[in-house]
């Protein structure tokens, strides 16, 4: 998540600083359009960080639940959530937030599924 924010800064600095240059000039270094395209250029790239990340984090929550059938299909849902996600977000960070706290929940639901399992054999 730290990478994550520094990420961000690190676009937003950049951003400013071209835009500052572009200002400071008076024939343009840079047009809009190139701004807009380094901006979605990064966006991408932090999305596609934090998915990976993601997912490598919910692969190794369920690796617990590959016996039981249920809770296989359960892994095979989020999977195909998390492909339809991906190709949801593209540039929209409010929506990459949704899908870290989307992702959290689902980790602690399949936490709190093997928390119960663990009990259960305790009984």
């Amino acid at each position: 998540m730290l990478l994550l924010m520094l990420l961000m800064l690190l676009l937003l600095v950049m951003i400013v600083i071209m835009m500052l240059a572009d200002a400071m000039t008076r024939a343009p270094m840079l047009s809009t359009s190139v701004v807009l395209l380094l901006d979605n250029v990064i966006h991408r790239m932090i999305l596609g960080l934090l998915l990976d990340r993601l997912q490598r984090l919910l692969v190794d929550d369920v690796m617990l639940l590959r016996n039981d059938v249920m809770l296989d299909q359960l892994r095979l849902m989020m999977q195909m959530m998390m492909l339809r996600l991906r190709l949801m977000l593209r540039n929209d960070l409010l929506l990459m937030q949704l899908l870290v706290r989307m992702s959290e929940m689902m980790v602690s639901g399949i936490n709190n599924v093997n928390a119960d399992r663990r009990w259960s054999r305790l009984d």
